[in-house]
């Protein structure tokens, strides 16, 4: 009867062995596993973040190309606005010196006749 509780306290005891082992290594897996999924997930917020400052130069670049080009618009209309008004200028100072003229021709004309 001795021999048998030994037996069974042994057995018992290599049991608890096995499930204390058994526990270790599945706690191990799951380390592992929980520890790939965090790297993965910091892999991942990397990525993320680097699509997002190549993203936010393209948009900036895309930005400065429109602005760009609207200032060269913006500097094109100013020089042929420049172009109209000294042309526009030009031709007052014609119509100026007509009128001057004659108003000087019939100031003369009316001091003569006075």
């Amino acid at each position: 009867w001795a021999d048998n509780v030994h037996k069974l306290q042994h057995t018992h005891a290599e049991k608890a062995r096995q499930h204390d082992l058994i526990e270790r290594v599945v706690s191990r897996m799951m380390h592992q596993v929980m520890a790939g999924a965090f790297k993965q997930w910091c892999e991942n917020g990397l990525k993320s973040a680097r699509a997002r400052e190549v993203i936010c130069r393209i948009i900036l670049r895309m930005q400065n190309r429109l602005l760009s080009a609207a200032l060269g618009r913006w500097a094109d209309n100013v020089t042929a606005l420049k172009a109209e008004w000294t042309e526009e200028e030009r031709k007052q100072l014609i119509v100026h010196g007509i009128v001057r003229r004659m108003l000087n021709a019939a100031l003369v004309g009316a001091l003569a006749r006075w």
